[in-house]
């Protein structure tokens, strides 16, 4: 067992990688160059000699297990050096079953490799195990009692949330349950194809109203949207068109929650779906802005993504189609010039703006930049025939 009571002498030399895929907390620290060692040496053990001075963290660091190690950045695999996300040297970092936990460099106060060592430890023994226990009992169970808990969890547990990854997942799994509907995701499909049908006999409507207003006969489509028996009420101060825009939002949530809990990727992708008609509705203004901050489906869409692994090729399919979207509408607001009149007009290139209408990258014949590497294909490169310009 490696104590912290002498931080510096009780370090060893990484001689094998496999350390990095220790269950045991790792603190390794990496330089670049035998003569920066010796400096930083002492640097780093006065730093840490004012954290091993707590009696508390002593007592803490005896009953786990810590390995130290110290290693020049010319011995590590590249691979290693890009999952760690080194990007300078000297750092110490945190390791715990191959993961990178924290980063504290060479120039940081005592107090931060205090946070890095606290993190670590906290990780290494997660203090959550009841709170894990009891969520698993309640997400089975009733539905109020796991809606305080998991208030309960949220204000009071916020750190063990951060370094805690069985717990945040637990208790995006929590959140979902909270939101689900007793359907089945047949039921839900097959009611979300009436849906679909009679948004576009509504649209075909507003399209024979407008083209051909004096004979147009409006249609009642209410007894149609009452015939689905949801649970659900839409807003009743909004048009036919976006009362079934409301009632399909609200069946992409339980449908995406639904598939969610059979273990199916498509949970994702119908998430995100359920986002655009989200946006669609905002931008129908048949909702607020605040009321578009204030919905659900971002913490639908937040629950999902967070239990998924990083890595997998449905969330990052998933992740993409979310990017693309356009969430937020643009607010009716025309930023106008500060620029006083009169004076002197914008400088253009060339004399008159000669070059202007060429592009920002001609250069005319026989011009030569200050840093002609920067532009080394411009000069070498000849081409076949005058390539057109737009």
């Amino acid at each position: 067992m490696l104590a912290l009571t002498r931080f510096w002498r009780v370090w060893s030399r990484l001689s094998d990688m496999s350390v990095f895929s220790s269950k045991n907390p790792v603190i390794l620290h990496i330089s670049s160059g035998p003569a920066n060692n010796t400096t930083l040496a002492t640097n780093v053990e006065r730093k840490l000699s004012q954290i091993l001075e707590s009696p508390d963290f002593t007592s803490e660091a005896n009953r786990t297990k810590i390995e130290c190690y110290k290693g020049d950045i010319s011995h590590i695999p590249s691979e290693f050096i890009e999952k760690f996300q080194l990007t300078s040297v000297p750092v110490t970092i945190g390791i715990l079953n191959g993961t990178k936990v924290a980063e504290v460099t060479a120039d940081s106060e005592a107090s931060e490799y205090l946070g890095l060592c606290n993190k670590l430890l906290v990780m290494a023994n997660p203090p959550t195990l009841e709170i894990v226990d009891k969520l698993k009992l309640l997400i089975d169970g009733d539905v109020s009692e796991l809606r305080s808990y998991v208030q309960y969890i949220r204000e009071n547990h916020v750190q063990e949330l951060e370094v805690d990854t069985t717990l945040s997942k637990l208790l995006a799994t929590a959140t979902l349950r909270m939101h689900e509907q007793p359907m089945t995701s047949k039921q839900l499909r097959k009611t979300l194809e009436v849906v679909d049908s009679l948004i576009e006999k509504v649209k075909l409507d507003n399209l024979i109203r407008d083209f051909d207003a004096k004979k147009y006969k409006p249609i009642n489509f209410q007894p149609q949207i009452d015939a689905l028996k949801l649970s659900y009420q839409p807003p009743t101060h909004v048009t036919y068109l976006e009362k079934l825009y409301f009632i399909k939002l609200n069946l992409l949530e339980s449908l995406a929650i639904k598939l969610f809990f059979n273990k199916d990727p498509r949970a994702l992708q119908i998430a995100v779906g359920a986002y655009k008609v989200h946006v669609k509705l905002l931008k129908l203004n048949a909702q607020t802005i605040q009321e578009f901050q204030d919905s659900r489906i971002k913490e639908i869409i937040e629950a999902i993504f967070s239990v998924y692994d990083p890595q997998s090729r449905h969330l990052m399919e998933a992740c993409a189609n979310l990017q693309v979207i356009d969430g937020r509408r643009l607010l009716n607001k025309i930023y106008t010039s500060g620029r006083p009149s009169g004076g002197f007009p914008t400088k253009r290139r060339g004399v008159g703006g000669r070059y202007l209408w060429q592009g920002p990258d001609y250069r005319p014949k026989g011009f030569k930049p200050k840093n002609p590497e920067r532009y080394n294909n411009e000069w070498t490169c000849v081409q076949d025939s005058n390539l057109p310009t737009y």
